[in-house]
């Protein structure tokens, strides 16, 4: 039978509303009905004395694999219930809301946990990838289109005064220099058509706009874009109109991601040497056992920029929801929250591109609190333990919580073989391969404990024994936060190995 106690609120211009999984579409309505309009906030309950409730839920089995499970209907239900609220419009699930995923269906979202812990912390990569466009040395030159001639070769030779240099071109930037800033049709062709005929057609059509231009006293002028490539050589990577505001390339993008980035989150970036994606992600901490139809396992915010011209700035919020039973068909929602084009003032351009990464970041801030919970508190101010901890180091913290739950968590007694004074080593040894490992006590988090069984469940030695790994992965979710908020308290024992 369901769960009718109230599991999160709804808040509307100072109203709120208390509802569960079953009442919230009667809620959601009636507030925005009463009030005219309007978004609700949905934020789930704290029980009192006890951390924010978030989206975990300790598995419960209470439906078969394949069947509706009112507790991850629940969940779902009321994650769908906060989406909406912010914004977002995700698909349907194929099957009813709540529906247990199949074996393949654990098994992909296990994965899916595995690639995301893989990831680097976002602040890292987005740094990271600072260093490396800062590295490109990239400059803006303008010049005048009588200035530039193109060599058989396909170089560019560009006049400066008695000076002529001679600058690679990159396909791309010759397209768009040929058809959107000379003007002739069929850059495409010219890009792949015999040398001589292209630096041909390319010189006399320079020369006849440049003529043109004259005439009507003007003057026909390019912004080349120009950046050295990893041998040394320079190249024109972009040719664009001189009200391009070239500030608020990948580099400054990048370098804003990674102060504005929670510190908790993992990132990625893509490029091809023109378009960068920013990828700022959070991940459920559910069961992978525990999933389902209609389940949102994956949230967080997305940057997409092109430093070639050929598109705005555009920053959006992003969710991933499973609609089937083995996580392959799913549903990347986002919903869009800025799009700024590289014209106008720069501080002006930076704002509004920072304005719309709050707003895509707090388009997930549920999802963040929600998942997030093991990660914020501090394990070394809530141990249960007779022991002084005060002058305690990271290494000697967690092999005493580690051999507490050896010697006293009976889901873990069970489940592992062999020497246990060994296990807590390989336990410490495990998170210090984190790339997230804890540099003082202050650091050591929940996530830590948690992520270190998972670890050492793939890679030690349970890894060659399928049922003892998920054993182990199945009871170190029980130090996860329940659907009511309660946690289960981490012991400390000094350890004698």
């Amino acid at each position: 039978m369901a769960n009718l106690i109230a599991t999160h609120q709804a808040t509307l211009n100072g109203e709120t509303i208390e509802f569960n999984a079953q009442n919230y579409d009667a809620v959601v309505s009636s507030l925005v009905s009463k009030h005219g309009g309007g978004v609700p906030q949905i934020t789930p309950i704290a029980p009192a004395g006890s951390f924010p409730a978030p989206a975990v839920v300790v598995p419960e089995h209470d439906a078969e694999r394949g069947a509706v499970s009112a507790s991850a209907a629940a969940r779902a239900k009321a994650d769908e219930a906060a989406a909406k609220a912010a914004g977002f419009s995700p698909n349907d699930p194929i099957y009813e809301i709540g529906t247990r995923v199949i074996g393949a269906g654990s098994e992909n979202a296990r994965r899916s946990r595995r690639e995301f812990d893989d990831l680097p912390l976002a602040r890292d990569a987005f740094n990271t990838f600072a260093d490396q466009i800062k590295a490109e040395n990239r400059r803006d030159r303008q010049v005048t289109l009588d200035s530039l001639r193109m060599d058989p070769d396909g170089t560019i030779q560009v006049k400066q005064g008695s000076r002529v240099h001679r600058v690679a071109i990159t396909e791309r930037a010759f397209k768009q220099l040929v058809s959107a800033r000379i003007g002739i049709g069929g850059g495409a062709y010219l890009a792949e058509c015999w040398p001589e005929l292209r630096a041909f057609n390319v010189n006399s059509w320079i020369e006849r706009v440049a003529e043109m231009a004259r005439k009507q006293e003007q003057e026909a002028s390019v912004v080349l874009r120009v950046r050295s490539k990893q041998n040394g050589e320079r190249e024109i990577f972009a040719a664009v109109t001189e009200k391009y505001q070239g500030g608020l390339d990948a580099e400054r993008i990048a370098r804003s991601l990674a102060l504005a980035t929670p510190p908790d989150a993992r990132g990625s970036v893509s490029y091809d040497g023109a378009r960068a994606k920013f990828e700022t992600l959070f991940h459920s901490d559910v069961n992978a056992d525990e999933y389902c139809a209609g389940e949102i396992f994956k949230a967080g915010a997305v940057v997409r920029t092109d430093d070639m011209g050929g598109g705005s700035i555009r920053t959006a919020g992003t969710m991933l929801r499973n609609l089937c039973l083995n996580l392959y068909i799913l549903d990347n929602c986002e919903k869009e929250t800025a799009r700024v084009r590289h014209m106008g003032d720069l501080d002006g351009l930076t704002e509004r591109f920072e304005l719309g990464f709050q707003d895509a970041l707090q388009s997930v801030e549920y999802f963040r609190r929600a998942w997030g919970f093991s990660s914020a508190e501090k394990v070394v101010d809530n141990l249960v333990t007779d022991e002084p901890t005060e002058k305690i180091t990271v290494d000697d913290l967690l092999a005493g919580i580690f051999w507490a739950q050896l010697r006293h968590q009976r889901e873990l007694v069970p489940v592992v073989r062999g020497n246990r004074k060994a296990v807590v080593k390989d336990l410490v040894e495990a998170v210090k391969r984190d790339e997230k490992r804890p540099q003082n006590v202050q650091d050591v988090t929940r996530a830590t404990v948690v992520n270190a069984w998972t670890r050492y469940a793939h890679e030690g030695a349970p890894s060659a024994d399928p049922w003892l790994q998920d054993s182990i992965e199945r009871a170190a979710t029980t130090l996860l936060p329940s659907k009511t908020g309660r946690v289960k308290p981490l012991m400390f024992e000094s350890f004698p190995g």
